[in-house]
């Protein structure tokens, strides 16, 4: 075995979590691309006590995000989107097509 292993699981501190909630969900709210990406991790696996599991919060975060222009954001979105995590799947949403006004570098 690892010494790793043989470690105690690290403690989580509840009201770190909550403090650290509540600054991204005001910068969230405030359109800061990244603290929206940032709740979306947060939903999708949730803190006990803390933040409730929620994947249709993951997924809408994540186009919150993605809709900022948030690169991983729309990668993360159209995952959501094709597999279907808080959401129906949807092939035709999940790969926007290129227009030609779009260029390809």
């Amino acid at each position: 075995t690892s010494v790793l292993s043989s470690l105690p699981p690290p403690r989580i501190d509840a009201r770190l979590c909550s403090s650290v909630l509540v600054l991204q969900n005001i910068a969230a709210q405030q359109n800061h691309r990244d603290a929206c990406f940032a709740l979306t991790a947060w939903y999708l696996v949730g803190s006990p006590g803390v933040l409730p599991q929620s994947d249709t919060e993951a997924y809408l975060w994540a186009m919150r995000a993605a809709e900022a222009g948030l690169t991983k954001a729309m990668y993360a979105a159209g995952y959501f989107l094709e597999v279907g995590i808080g959401t129906e799947p949807n092939m035709q949403e999940c790969v926007p097509p290129i227009s030609p006004s779009r260029s390809v570098a």
